[in-house]
């Protein structure tokens, strides 16, 4: 009995070790082949040459990551079931311990291939954003009105809006209206009658976003007790890290779920009180300065700011903002921008749009960062036309253009959120075979529009474009595939619609 007792249990471990066996699987690139997915992360470039290896349950809950390998030739890889990938440049070698992965056929381009994995195995919730972020223009004031803003002074900017034939949109008023205590109520001296500013800004045809932030002035009552919670950010020696802003210096929050609690029935006051729209909750600062284990606490936090207030946008993004409207900043250069939010993009995050603002610039990297941010799928005037002189007029054009979308963007963005597929997306996506696997420079809105902004202080914009008729701004026709010099020294954004 001892000895059919053993060989039984001999039996049952020999049975679950061959159960435990992972299985293996071998995917070779083919002639010509690319393949995308994974991850927005920056350190691998996309499409794959180099290798490298990944794990699909790795990673945090705020990343941007899809369980899912993507191919130009309409090939993709998906598992239910974590995934161990490898690459060596030539051959995907995938190990699970669940089942053997099979390369799927969803097409025969990286489009088709995306919406058949997307479709059959993380389909859209058909969710989506505060359209008004989408179809109207944002002016930030910050660049009119500067630091020491009042609501005269923002008022009179909306004004020389209207005044300059521009169309309306969205007032952002920036970081500074607050008291100087740092508490989320008007300051009385330079907004003595929030709700008066609000209801002319309301007359005009303008909605009114206010920018907050989880910085506090280095000094007064909030100061302190944020300092005393213990939730202030801090350098390796434990002191507190101050950023010198426009308005003096600043300490940084790392916001926890108590305080989000605080800020949200703050928030939600400011908007009963005043008739606030909307805001933009900015925390650029904290961006890759908080641990693993702080940023996800702290993206967790964020995302519990917004909750419930149908109009707002999040800077930086991260995957837990969801059908939220959000932004990235990428390495802080135009391109850098660009090409995260379009690779965000690709892994099936569509509302996702760069963020082309930056503290101090000015000249021809202001004009750049300004025309370019026009035509994103968050449109955002950073400073008004009449700061570039005779370029203005190149810059009011694009203002009125994109206005002109409205209608087409808000359809955009209902497709988005039942197809997954980005706003904003990248040329092989919507060209594949093309020759346009690592252009990250140039995008599509939706499938009408090309758009390649001046990302450096090149006076020539070379534009590819692909295959079909091309009408630019002016009305002149193009026959792709070629290539167009586009004179960008003038103040030109190259803007290409395909017929």
């Amino acid at each position: 009995m001892r000895y059919f007792c053993t060989t039984i249990i001999l039996l049952l471990t020999t049975f679950s070790t061959l159960l435990a066996q992972p299985y293996t699987t071998t995917i070779p690139v083919e002639a010509g082949e690319k393949w995308w997915g994974l991850s927005a992360d920056m350190t691998i470039a996309e499409p794959f040459t180099e290798p490298f290896e990944w794990n699909t349950a790795d990673g945090e809950e705020y990343e941007f990551r899809m369980a899912a390998l993507l191919s130009s030739a309409g090939r993709y890889v998906w598992s239910a079931e974590p995934m161990q990938i490898a690459f060596d440049g030539n051959t995907f070698t995938i190990t699970s311990t669940a089942e053997k992965v099979e390369v799927r056929k969803g097409g025969r381009s990286l489009r088709e291939a995306y919406l058949v994995y997307r479709h059959t195995h993380a389909a859209p919730s058909g969710a989506k954003p505060d359209a008004s972020l989408y179809t109207n223009i944002i002016y930030d004031a910050a660049g009119e009105v500067g630091a020491l803003h009042t609501a005269e002074s923002v008022v009179a900017y909306a004004e020389k809006i209207i005044a300059e034939g521009l169309p309306t949109g969205i007032m952002l008023i920036p970081e500074g209206w607050q008291s100087h205590s740092s508490e989320l109520v008007f300051d009385a001296e330079s907004y003595p009658a929030p709700a008066d500013m609000v209801s002319k800004l309301h007359n005009l045809g303008f909605r009114v976003m206010l920018s907050v932030s989880p910085c506090v002035a280095a000094s007064g009552r909030e100061f302190v007790r944020s300092r005393e919670a213990g939730n202030l950010l801090l350098d390796e020696q434990g002191n507190v890290v101050l950023f010198d802003s426009e308005a003096g210096f600043m300490a940084c929050r790392v916001p926890d779920m108590a305080m989000a609690e605080r800020y949200n029935g703050e928030l939600r006051s400011l908007m009963s009180l005043y008739g606030i729209d909307g805001f933009r909750v900015d925390a650029t600062l904290l961006e890759g300065r908080l641990s693993e284990e702080a940023m996800g606490e702290f993206y967790a936090a964020w995302k519990a700011v917004g909750e419930g207030i149908p109009m707002m946008l999040y800077a930086p993004a991260s995957a837990l903002v969801g059908d939220k409207a959000a932004q990235v900043a990428g390495d802080g250069t135009i391109g850098g921008a660009l090409h995260q939010a379009l690779r965000i993009g690709q892994v099936g995050y569509p509302f996702v749009s760069p963020t082309l603002s930056k503290a101090h610039a000015e000249g021809e990297e202001l004009w750049r960062r300004t025309i370019s941010s026009v035509a994103l799928p968050v449109a955002t005037v950073i400073a008004p036309p009449w700061k570039f002189g005779e370029r203005g007029k190149a810059l009011a054009d694009v203002i009125r253009w994109r206005a002109e979308q409205s209608a087409w963007m808000g359809e955009l963005l209902g497709e988005a959120s039942n197809t997954a597929e980005a706003m904003m997306r990248t040329m092989e996506y919507m060209f594949p075979k093309d020759g346009f696997g690592d252009c990250y420079d140039h995008y599509m809105l939706g499938d009408k529009w090309l758009i390649a902004p001046p990302v450096d202080d090149e006076k020539v914009r070379a534009v590819r474009l692909p295959r079909g008729v091309w009408k630019d701004m002016n009305g002149k026709r193009f026959r792709g595939p070629r290539v167009v010099s586009v004179d960008v020294s003038g103040g030109r954004l190259p803007i290409f619609e395909l017929q």
